[in-house]
């Protein structure tokens, strides 16, 4: 599942197959990675010069597809962010997609 990160995958086989409880995270976020995020989380996220995750929300699903609610705006960057190629959707401290 190239589009989700490992634990995601974990989590919702856990959750499907398994009946083991998954506790959504109360907010997520939009990062920016300078290279791929990998589904082991394993790239290089943006940080310093001013750098910082936003929040995102999301509409209800209909036919599999739910968009983010607003518009996502990053602060401008203070210096050098790099080549940013990447985003990832993550909660504080973890992976989600």
């Amino acid at each position: 599942m190239a589009e989700m990160s490992n634990y995601l995958e974990n989590a919702l086989i856990n959750a499907t197959l398994r009946n083991t409880a998954y506790t959504s995270p109360t907010t997520v976020y939009l990062a920016l990675y300078t290279t791929d995020p990998t589904d082991a989380d394993s790239g290089t996220e943006v940080s310093g010069n001013a750098y910082a995750r936003q929040s995102i929300t999301f509409d209800a699903p209909s036919n599999g597809v739910s968009t983010n609610s607003a518009a996502i705006e990053f602060p401008q960057a203070t210096g050098s962010w790099g080549t940013v190629a990447y985003v990832g959707i993550r909660e504080i401290g973890r992976a989600h997609v």
